[in-house]
């Protein structure tokens, strides 16, 4: 992500709200709101080497990390209103995956989105 200085200035750094996931779509939103533009490049290309803190979390862990910040962006950007919505909506699809999947993935990841 390339970001101008001047955009930066008006906006402020990434928020460090956010462990991980989303702290990038919450910029480019607060960007967008202060009349800036996001401009993807397809032909760009970037080699991403990997997180080495993830290397040590277990799947389940970063599918609650990112629903942590998922809610939280939401939350921050549209309000709680629609943070409640956005995490029934995600449950339901849930529950739909689980009935017609029944597996521990399905359960955990409901269980995540239910706490979060």
């Amino acid at each position: 992500m390339f970001v101008r200085m001047s955009a930066l200035e008006k906006t402020g750094l990434l928020d460090e709200g956010f462990f991980l996931y989303f702290e990038d779509t919450e910029l480019c939103f607060r960007m967008s709101r202060k009349g800036f533009d996001s401009v993807i490049i397809p032909e760009a290309k970037i080699i991403h080497l990997g997180c080495p803190v993830l290397l040590q979390v277990h799947k389940i862990e970063k599918i609650a990390i990112r629903e942590k910040s998922r809610f939280l962006f939401f939350r921050k950007c549209y309000g709680d209103r629609v943070a409640r919505i956005i995490k029934a909506l995600l449950i339901l699809k849930q529950l739909t995956r689980l009935v017609s999947k029944a597996n521990k993935k399905n359960l955990d990841t409901l269980k995540i989105l239910y706490r979060s």
